[in-house]
């Protein structure tokens, strides 16, 4: 028996929104300081039962997944490209501030990945894709010094890479104001190439 369009459409919303619940959840749970949520502690917080959980995700990391890739739609969006004909300065502290917004709002689900990420390839694939992302816009951002560099501009690179990324963003955020984690990354990225 076939259902009716208004039953299949009924039924699809709702899926979607346990499914968007459940990523609410865990990203509350994550920010909350709950590194490595249960699956119990998710359904309660989205309201859902057990087996509604498993009727859309497979496991944890695979909800990880997903709030990851929502986040990460909504927040990529303030990692613009920076013209690399600006002055030296200027570009700097445009790629310092978006990953500063980029950071904060992605840092409690970047602290919690790596807890998942040892046995789950999707994650880790989540993770380099980012770096990725995040390599090309310094690349293209620097371009003009990095090629000025000469035979030291893959030095320089992994450099920046390294002052400017996650990791020292995290490090600096431990006993830092966003303000003054920004004011360092723009120093360290200006002694770099200044």
């Amino acid at each position: 028996m076939l259902l009716p369009d208004y039953l299949f459409d009924g039924r699809a919303a709702i899926g979607a929104q346990t499914r968007s619940d459940l990523i609410d959840a865990i990203v509350a749970l994550i920010s909350e300081g709950v590194p490595t949520p249960k699956a119990r502690e998710i359904t309660i917080r989205a309201g859902v039962s057990a087996r509604s959980f498993y009727n859309h995700y497979d496991s944890i990391p695979d909800l990880l997944l997903a709030a990851l890739e929502r986040e990460a739609s909504i927040h990529r969006r303030d990692l613009f490209p920076i013209p690399s004909r600006a002055r030296i300065d200027k570009r700097i502290e445009a790629l310092c501030r978006q990953r500063r917004f980029y950071f904060e709002a992605m840092g409690s689900l970047f602290r919690s990945t790596p807890f998942w990420a040892f046995g789950d390839e999707r994650l880790r694939a989540f993770l380099t894709d980012d770096r990725r992302l995040l390599g090309c816009q310094l690349a293209d951002t620097f371009c003009f010094e990095l090629r000025a560099a000469g035979s030291r501009s893959a030095e320089m690179f992994a450099e920046l890479e390294l002052g400017t990324g996650w990791e020292h963003w995290r490090l600096l955020r431990q006993s830092n104001s966003p303000t003054s984690a920004e004011r360092a990354v723009v120093n360290a990225t200006w002694k770099l190439l200044g």
